[in-house]
């Protein structure tokens, strides 16, 4: 996400990101455009419906992080 995507009200650590309903798609650049939703954790819920794009490198690379965190310590190498 870019600085310019980041939700006006807090910082995005005040915010959870779920994954939103519909199916991730191909750009006309190339990249994978993923439906997010932004929840705000705090005293006020507040949604904001956003998408999440990524080049196909950086999808890959996001799987594997991911992956080493569901599954920590199974020998897997992630790229950082």
């Amino acid at each position: 996400m870019t600085e310019r995507h980041l939700p006006m009200s807090g910082t995005l650590r005040a915010w959870r990101v779920e994954r939103a309903p519909g199916a991730p798609e191909l750009t006309q650049a190339g990249r994978v455009a993923i439906p997010v939703r932004l929840r705000r954790i705090g005293r006020r819920a507040a949604v904001s419906a956003t998408e999440l794009v990524l080049t196909a490198e950086e999808a890959e690379t996001l799987c594997g992080e991911l992956m080493a965190l569901l599954h920590p310590g199974d020998g897997r190498d992630v790229a950082s």
